[in-house]
């Protein structure tokens, strides 16, 4: 149990417009209740439950104090505030009582500089079973958090938590040192949305976030430090992971039944093994339709991969085989070396079920689906095959001398082209370009000098491949 600060003014309304209160009147004809700090009254202490709100009260908001030290044990007061807003606060401070909490069904944090701990069952659910006597329990469940501008050094196990029909979860610009395991605990009501963006967790534990029966969960434009195994773990309608970026995606650091999947245009630093074979199809209810018949969509596109582990890019291919499935994976990088995706051109380096994963790295290798890797310069990853005999990494041929000879070829095919058109042996091209361009409007008009210059780098990158391979024999 954490102690409260001694020096801290415990805050109890008496009346609108005395001791830092005022009040607004609503819509509904309920009282809003504002207290805003002072000079002299900057580090306060508050009893949500037990503050002497009069029995209109609504909404509690406290503004701009350096010290907040908020307690939310239940009284027989029977004053249930529905909102609760703390904005504009240096340090907050949630003690962990022997008790349990009740907080109003919406908790809006923003602006807040530090909060050290969010501690076991901070923000949870009623559960009147746990409830001492005398205690007066409010009609209404904690069902909405938001959090705005947060910095926080951790959050425990059990601290955010809800069994059952909880609403919405915004994060928005917070910061994280550690999520524990179970730190956000939510099963939402069915449309409910659970959201994370523009922020960052230094490391989220096993089964860190637990989103239940969400219809959405976003995760966008956030860094993480390390993923570790079901650190996102749910069943989800619509999952998008977009613009984010990982340093580190341990074995199963996503486990995830849903029905549509978005992994995109996202920084991966290092994927290790199985790090998406947990991601599953699945509903988030019993729809009551023939599963067979659902169609589900999986898509991990545009993204930047720098390492990867033998079978590290495949979700639960097999079982996506067995439903009808959008299955995407188009316009990815991927660092280039034979070392570090070498195992994309050996059935052995796909695990388990390798015969029905042949067919997903199929889609990986295909040049249609424009996946590359990048060293120095782009090429499509069926390039690294040529750098592997036997098994073994070739040494006498490497990306850099690929990378270099394409840059001569191209280069070449520039000073050649310059050639031609200047001696005006691109004459009957272009007549034959004219003459498409009457019938067919966008067709660019370097279509085919475009088209004829790749062919020639890439017959020339094979002989060059060819001749060297000859030698190294």
């Amino acid at each position: 149990m954490f102690s409260v600060c001694i020096g801290s003014t415990k805050i109890t309304y008496r009346k609108c417009n005395y001791d830092g209160f005022s009040c607004v009147t609503n819509a509904n004809k309920k009282r809003n209740l504002i207290y805003t700090c002072t000079a002299q009254v900057n580090d306060i202490l508050l009893y949500i439950n037990m503050m002497g709100a009069p029995t209109d009260i609504d909404q509690v908001l406290v503004r701009n104090c350096q010290r907040v030290t908020l307690a939310t044990r239940c009284s027989s007061e029977s004053r249930f505030p529905s909102y609760l807003g703390i904005v504009n606060v240096k340090y907050l401070t949630l003690p962990r009582y022997q008790y349990e909490p009740m907080v109003p069904p919406t908790v809006h944090l923003e602006n807040i500089g530090y909060i050290d701990v969010i501690p076991y069952h901070t923000f949870a659910q009623i559960e009147p079973a746990h409830y001492s006597a005398g205690c007066a329990l409010s009609k209404s469940s904690f069902e909405s958090l938001t959090m705005i501008n947060v910095n926080i050094g951790e959050i425990q196990s059990g601290a955010i938590v809800a069994t059952a029909n909880f609403k919405n979860a915004v994060f928005v610009n917070v910061k994280i040192r550690r999520l524990q395991t179970s730190g956000v605990k939510l099963k939402m009501d069915l449309p409910g949305e659970f959201k994370f963006e523009n922020s960052s967790i230094d490391y989220v534990e096993h089964l860190g976030f637990q989103l239940v029966n969400t219809r959405r969960a976003i995760f966008s434009g956030n860094n993480f430090t390390e993923l570790s195994a079901s650190a996102i773990n749910g069943t989800i309608g619509d999952f998008y992971f977009v613009n984010n970026t990982v340093e580190t995606t341990l074995a199963c650091g996503f486990s995830l039944l849903a029905t549509n999947v978005f992994i995109m245009n996202n920084t991966f630093i290092h994927m290790h093994s199985g790090a998406l074979e947990r991601i599953s199809p699945g509903l988030i209810q019993d729809s009551g339709r023939n599963f067979g018949r659902l169609k589900f969509v999986y898509d991990f596109s545009k993204n930047v991969i720098n390492f990867v582990d033998a079978a590290g890019l495949n979700p639960d291919y097999v079982s996506y085989e067995n439903v009808q499935t959008e299955m995407v994976f188009r316009k990815n990088k991927l660092f280039c070396s034979c070392e570090n995706i070498g195992w994309l051109f050996s059935e052995l380096g796909y695990g388990p079920n390798s015969l029905q994963l042949k067919t997903f790295y199929g889609k990986v290798l295909d040049e249609n689906n424009l996946n590359v890797c990048f060293h120095n310069c782009v090429i499509p990853l069926k390039t690294v095959q040529r750098l592997i005999v036997n098994g073994k990494c070739l040494r006498n041929i490497t990306i850099d001398s690929i990378c270099n000879t394409q840059v001569e070829i191209d280069t070449l095919t520039k000073e050649s082209t310059e050639v031609d058109i200047s001696t005006g042996s691109n004459a009957k091209r272009n007549d034959q370009i004219n003459s498409i361009q009457s019938t067919t409007t966008d067709v660019p008009s370097t279509v085919f000098s475009e088209a004829e210059a790749k062919s020639v780098s890439i017959i020339l990158i094979v002989l060059i491949i060819s001749i060297l391979g000859l030698l190294n024999n």
